[in-house]
């Protein structure tokens, strides 16, 4: 091999002191970068990162329940309505607090009965077993959540007359449990949003999709809480309420009836229950997702990413949202 010459050597020397130079120049210029002219260049870099985001999904349409999906109730708030003191007394009398929801749907299939309400064509589950046909009708808007509590608390009365319930602490508590689950004005101070689903909306939006909100529920509970939070509301591209459509799930005209609404063609449909996800299914364009975000352990939110990931929904890789 022959030696570079000498000439070449000395030439190299000046060039290489200039570049050393002009790295060192820019690295006291980096350094010394004035606190404005870093914050310019730290937006142009998120800039490029979310458009890099966006630019990995189509823009689509994403329908959300309410309950247990976008909005919870807040357990403590609602054990301050039926008061502690009353639970705990309830309690080491030797009765099981947990049992009080199935005292009240006792009550309500009672109800049901006295009220002489016909049957509707769809049953609605509730932890495996049907809503009392009164709730349906509630959250079709045939009766307001007033006229129940009215109508529940006299049947109370006559229930106690005839030594229904167990003592004078589960009459009480189960007369306070039917303003949890009637009386808009108890139930509003109860929701509060869930975390985990508004991120996800959040990104979903950054990401260009439309995002609706599908729910069994009163209009009266609706307008309260998009007063209570306008910025969680706002974040909606439109709403169809069971109450004013005239129609519950997982009766397949409502998921019609939103897909009309809106001119959805297709859409992912998160749902806490998974009568609702099939009758989703069964709609053309629809696929369903069962979503319980509170519930559901770190194994099953990341499966439910996977099939937003593979719906199209959100991003592969770390930039979708953190589910789990």
């Amino acid at each position: 091999m022959s030696k570079i010459p000498k000439i070449l050597k000395i030439a190299v020397i000046p060039v290489t002191i200039t570049l050393m130079a002009l790295a060192y120049g820019a690295f006291r210029k980096k350094a010394h970068q004035p606190a404005a002219q870093k914050a310019v260049i730290n937006q142009v870099v998120k800039k490029h990162k979310k458009s890099d985001t966006t630019n990995t999904v189509t823009p689509a349409d994403v329908i959300l329940d309410f309950n247990g999906v976008a909005f919870e109730i807040n357990k403590h708030k609602a054990g301050s309505v039926l008061g502690i003191g009353n639970v705990l007394s309830y309690a080491m009398s030797g009765n099981s607090p947990k049992n009080l929801e199935n005292i009240m749907f006792d009550v309500l299939y009672k109800l049901d009965k006295q009220l002489g309400l016909p049957a509707h064509g769809t049953s609605v589950m509730h932890k495996d077993k049907p809503l009392p046909r009164v709730m349906t009708s509630w959250m079709r808007g045939d009766i307001k959540g007033c006229d129940i509590i009215t109508k529940l608390n006299g049947l109370i009365e006559q229930l106690d007359q005839e030594q229904f319930f167990a003592s004078d602490k589960e009459k009480v508590l189960i007369q306070r449990l039917g303003c949890v689950f009637f009386d808009p004005c108890t139930r509003v101070k109860l929701y509060k949003p869930i975390k985990k689903t508004v991120k996800l909306i959040k990104q979903c939006k950054d990401l260009g999709h439309r995002v609706f909100l599908l729910s069994n529920i009163d209009t009266e509970l609706i307008t309260l809480l998009q007063q209570e939070h306008p910025e969680i509301f706002d974040l909606f591209d439109g709403m169809v309420l069971s109450a004013d459509a005239k129609m519950i799930k997982p009766d397949a005209n409502i998921y019609e009836h939103i897909k009309r609404k809106y001119n959805i063609t297709n859409a992912v449909f998160l749902d806490d229950e998974q009568a609702n996800c099939k009758g989703a299914e069964l709609v053309a364009g629809l696929k369903g997702i069962e979503y319980n975000p509170q519930e559901m352990g770190q194994k099953e939110l990341r499966a439910v990413k996977q099939e937003l990931v593979m719906n199209n929904i959100l991003p592969a890789g770390k930039r979708a949202v953190q589910m789990a």
